[in-house]
């Protein structure tokens, strides 16, 4: 039988295992600065005006009449956010914005997200993943609609020199089904002349 001054100590090492566990929690928790590969996946992308363009030929319909798809990057203030759009052309003009996006490192999940709102007010959610050994990069977004629907999108990415592809995929039936592949290329300065940055 436990004497009073065993009992005691146990509670004291129970409280101190407790302190030290807490502790580590709190450090856990604690802000941490932009990660290396995040800064430099803001600084591909906002690179020399940040603008970048992607054929559309292989999916042009009817119903999508857009020649080329556009992506306009840029930096916050700070250097550590990243502000963007996705826009179409059609016979060299801008057709229009399809969706806004912000890209932001949070420092107590020390992670960061990506959240992109349509014209029609639908959300998307994404954590920006560390790329693979291979180069990749994935993302699964989960997306809601002011009519009540979601739905969810994956995006393998890679990017190299001034080129950067994505491929996408929908989440149906439980699994995921490609969708489409675009290549897209840096617009140099002296061919912007149909691009613009996500302020206009």
């Amino acid at each position: 039988m436990a004497t009073p001054r065993m009992r005691a100590l146990q509670m004291t090492v129970a409280l101190l295992w407790i302190a030290a566990v807490a502790l580590a929690a709190a450090e856990e928790r604690m802000a941490a600065p932009p990660a290396d590969w995040y800064l430099e996946h803001n600084d591909f992308l906002a690179r020399d005006g940040g603008i970048f363009h992607a054929d559309n030929s292989a999916y042009r319909s009817e119903d999508e009449p857009w020649d080329t798809y556009g992506l306009a990057w840029e930096k916050g203030p700070s250097g550590q956010t990243l502000r963007g759009r996705l826009f179409a052309l059609r016979d060299g003009e801008d057709a229009g914005t399809f969706f806004e996006y912000f890209i932001f490192w949070h420092p107590a999940e020390r992670k960061a997200f990506i959240y992109q709102v349509s014209g029609d007010g639908t959300l998307g959610v994404a954590e920006l993943e560390p790329p693979a050994a291979d180069g990749t990069q994935r993302t699964e977004a989960s997306f809601s609609g002011p009519d009540g629907s979601s739905s969810r999108v994956a995006h393998v990415a890679r990017s190299q020199g001034d080129t950067h592809s994505t491929e996408s995929f929908d989440w149906v039936d439980g699994t995921w089904k490609p969708r489409r592949t675009y290549l897209w290329h840096r617009v140099q300065a002296q061919e912007r002349t149909d691009a613009r940055s996500p302020r206009s």
